[in-house]
């Protein structure tokens, strides 16, 4: 059976696809929640906490991704329950603080999540137990939706103050300066993108080169290559999504043309992870092939 173990990255999630035959002794979700009592953190040692539970988090799927690509085995097995124990076990730090007044909404985002993760969690015990792949992947979606939650909570609290990170030597303040040298900034997309996603609307392309990309207001889109743009002989049609939560845009390729003909596609969907956005630039990075694409806004033509 393939077991699909979902890492997280600090800003990103990414899926491995691991094959096993998974061993029917492995333990069924027998967990029990504990009862958990929140101790209340200063407003000084709050963010040092998050920050030290954010990388454990991470270090979690991380761990659990390199489990997923040993040799099938009993003791890989054992060792995928033991580490799901792991992540569940930092899951569980996050309710035990009773955050100061401060950051009092930021960390009920991080309970939203903390849920999220539990739902999660129990599918892949379940999944586990039982042989079941279908079971395993019903986790997916809540771990997505509590990674974006996470995600945002850790955002909005490094806004407010730089959070150590690892040993503490370096903050999210210093990896801000850092991605902002190579033109990442996820604050600019958090800011200057709303829910719906609506201002990407438009005619998008390199500098000095025809649009390679339209996005439609009503969610239609095409895709030029070698400065094909307008005809249509050689474009992808479809639609278009953004993913508020995540910061993506989804492309759903239904038709695609060379030499004006429809031929076959290779990719279906492609998705962007958006990494700055604003005053007229969108730079986007395919999460598949980890290609970088620095467009400007071409609505002039």
């Amino acid at each position: 059976m393939k077991l699909r173990l979902l890492a997280l990255s600090l800003l990103a999630a990414a899926v491995l696809t691991a094959c096993s035959a998974v061993d029917k002794s492995a333990e069924a979700d027998t967990y029990k929640q504990p009862k958990i009592e929140a101790v209340e953190v200063s407003m000084e040692e709050y963010p040092k906490k998050i920050g030290e539970l954010h990388q454990k988090l991470n270090d979690g799927f991380k761990d659990m991704q390199l489990i997923g690509a040993e040799e099938s085995s009993e003791d890989r097995n054992k060792k995928i329950a033991d580490q799901l124990q792991t992540i569940q076990d930092v899951v569980n730090e996050y309710k035990a603080i009773k955050a100061p007044a401060q950051y009092e909404e930021i960390h009920m985002m991080y309970l939203e999540a903390a849920k999220l993760y539990d739902e999660g969690l129990s599918y892949n015990r379940k999944g586990l137990a039982e042989q079941d792949n279908d079971t395993w992947q019903k986790a997916d979606t809540y771990f997505a939706d509590a990674s974006a939650i996470w995600s945002e909570a850790f955002a909005q609290l490094s806004e407010i103050t730089p959070i150590p990170l690892g040993d503490g030597t370096i903050t999210t303040e210093d990896l801000k300066n850092l991605d902002k040298s190579a033109g990442i900034d996820r604050d600019a997309v958090r800011k200057n993108i709303s829910e719906d996603g609506k201002e990407l609307v438009g005619k998008w392309g390199f500098k000095d080169s025809k649009p390679s990309i339209v996005m439609y207001e009503d969610g239609k889109y095409e895709g030029y290559g070698n400065d094909a743009y307008p005809s249509k002989d050689n474009a992808f049609i479809g639609k278009w999504e953004w993913d508020d939560k995540r910061k993506l845009i989804v492309f759903t390729n239904e038709k695609l043309f060379k030499d004006g003909k429809e031929t076959e596609m290779n990719r279906p969907t492609m998705t962007m992870e958006v990494l700055n956005f604003g005053d007229g630039q969108l730079f986007m990075r395919d999460i598949e092939t980890l290609g970088d694409f620095r467009y400007e806004s071409k609505e002039e033509q």
